[in-house]
C-alpha cells in the first residue's frame, strides 16, 4: 500500500474530471467513467476532493464558458487544482485554460486518450469511418451514439470484448449535437485550442482507433504511457490488467504530489 500524502497547511488537492462524449450529462455518469482512476487518486490522497464536470451549452464555446464560470465561482486559495480528462474532455479542458488565460489554472494535468488540439487525426477519422460507417453517417445526421454492442465493441474495444462493450453501452448517454462531431472530425470545422502548458501525464492506447497517432506537440508532456489497449481502456477493470493499475497509480502520484 502506498503511503497517503500529507498536504501542507490547509491546502488540499482538488481534481476536476473532464469527461468525453457519451458520459457528461450528470455527475454520477462522469464518476462512473472515471471510477478506476478515482480509486487510485483516493488511495494516494484520502482527502482529495473529486469534482465531476457536467457539460452544459449548445456550442463548444458555451460549454467552455459555463465551466469557467463554475470554476471561478469556487476560487479558493486553499486548494491545489489539477485536471484529469478523457477523450473529448481534453479539448474542453484546453478551451477552459485558454479562456482563463493563465497557464497555472491547473497545477498539473492528465488525460486518457485525449483528443489533440487540432481534433481527431485524419487517420483516426478514416479508421472510424471504415470500421463503423453506419455510426459516422448517423452522427452527422444528429445522433452521436453507437447503436448497439457491436458498434461499441468496434469503436471502443477493437472488436475484441463484447462483454466490456455491453457494459459501456449500458452507461452511455447520446450526444445530439452534430457540431461536436464536426469539431472533432471535420477539417476546417475542428476546434483548435492552444497547447496545454501545465505539466501533463498522457495515457494513449496503442490500438486506440481515434487517437493512437495523436500529436501533442506544444503540450508540456512530462510522462507518456502507451499501453496495449483501445479507446475504452478507461473502463477496463485494473484487476485484470496490472499494467493499467500501475499507470493509474503513476497518474495519481503525478497529479497529487506537490
Amino acid at each position: 500500500m502506498r503511503p497517503a500524502i500529507q498536504n501542507g497547511g490547509n491546502v488540499r488537492n482538488v481534481v476536476f474530471l473532464f469527461p468525453g462524449a457519451w458520459g457528461n450529462d450528470s455527475p454520477e455518469r462522469v464518476l462512473w467513467w472515471f471510477e478506476h482512476q478515482v480509486v487510485a487518486l483516493r488511495t494516494f490522497d484520502p482527502q482529495v476532493e473529486i469534482v465531476p464536470i457536467v457539460y452544459r451549452g449548445a456550442t463548444f464555446e458555451d460549454i467552455v464558458t459555463d465551466v469557467v464560470r463554475r470554476l471561478c465561482a469556487r476560487q479558493d486559495s486553499g486548494i491545489r487544482p489539477v485536471a484529469l480528462a478523457y477523450s473529448m474532455g481534453r479539448q474542453v479542458l484546453a478551451g477552459v485554460v485558454d479562456l482563463l488565460e493563465t497557464a497555472s489554472a491547473f497545477k498539473r494535468v492528465a488525460h486518457i486518450g485525449g483528443v489533440p488540439r487540432h481534433g481527431v487525426p485524419v487517420l483516426g477519422t478514416l479508421d472510424v469511418f471504415l470500421a463503423v460507417p453506419s455510426f459516422m453517417f448517423r452522427a452527422f445526421g444528429g445522433t452521436v451514439m453507437p447503436a448497439n454492442i457491436d458498434e461499441v465493441n468496434r469503436i471502443m474495444c477493437g472488436g475484441q470484448d463484447a462483454a466490456h462493450a455491453a457494459e459501456l453501452l449500458a452507461s452511455m448517454s447520446p450526444e445530439r449535437m452534430w457540431w461536436k462531431v464536426a469539431h472533432l472530425f471535420l477539417p476546417g470545422a475542428r476546434v483548435t485550442t492552444e497547447p496545454i502548458k501545465a505539466p501533463t501525464f498522457v495515457t494513449l492506447g496503442t490500438r486506440d482507433i481515434f487517437v493512437r497517432n495523436a500529436d501533442y506537440s506544444g503540450d508540456n508532456v512530462i510522462e507518456l504511457r502507451r499501453p496495449d489497449a483501445y479507446h475504452g481502456l478507461i473502463r477496463i477493470d485494473p484487476a485484470s490488467r496490472p499494467d493499467l493499475r500501475a499507470i493509474w497509480d503513476e497518474q495519481a502520484r503525478f497529479l497529487l504530489e506537490a
